[in-house]
């Protein structure tokens, strides 16, 4: 693995998360489309392999709203200071964000980044997911409400308990 590069983080509206290891506050950019500061761990720990554990901001390599608190949103964030990874996750020392609006959202949906994601709860109302690869993805929940789904493959995507209005239904 690189000692830089880029991966995903969910954050509340307030720009903050909480796990086990305490609740972090982020740094983030002042307007939409530019990146944040970049922020260095306070105790920053050295490579162990290990994608979780203290001295290390977390990273999700994929979208996976398992980890996202409610009322997430997804950043993308660049790192460097590689400290450990599993197949989901990657640990590092710093890293800087920037939010990735709707539109992006959609795009990264449709580039196939999601085939299997966790996306349950997502707020996909007018997306515009033509020809997206879901395939497996979990959208338990998810607001489909007047996406464009035209030609999405979503075998064995999980869609309990939303509603989705197709998008010529919508005028």
């Amino acid at each position: 693995m690189s000692d830089r590069g880029y991966g995903f983080k969910f954050l509340t509206p307030w720009g903050t998360t909480e796990s086990e290891y305490g609740r972090c506050a982020y740094k983030l950019p002042v307007k939409d489309g530019e990146w944040g500061p970049w922020m260095k761990h306070s105790e920053p720990s050295k490579p162990d392999g290990k994608d979780c554990g203290t001295g290390r901001y977390h990273l999700m390599k994929h979208l996976d709203a398992r980890y996202a608190p409610q009322n997430w949103w997804p950043w993308l964030a660049e790192y460097k200071g590689f400290v450990g990874e599993s197949n989901e996750k990657i640990g590092v020392i710093s890293l800087r964000l920037m939010r990735i609006t709707p539109y992006q959202l959609w795009h990264i949906i449709r580039s196939g980044e999601c085939r299997g994601a966790n996306l349950r709860e997502a707020n996909l109302r007018g997306a515009n997911l033509r020809e997206a690869d879901l395939r497996e993805a979990d959208l338990r929940e998810a607001d489909l409400w007047g996406a464009d789904l035209w030609g999405a493959d979503l075998r064995e995507a999980d869609l309990t308990n939303n509603f989705v209005i197709p998008q010529e239904a919508i005028y």
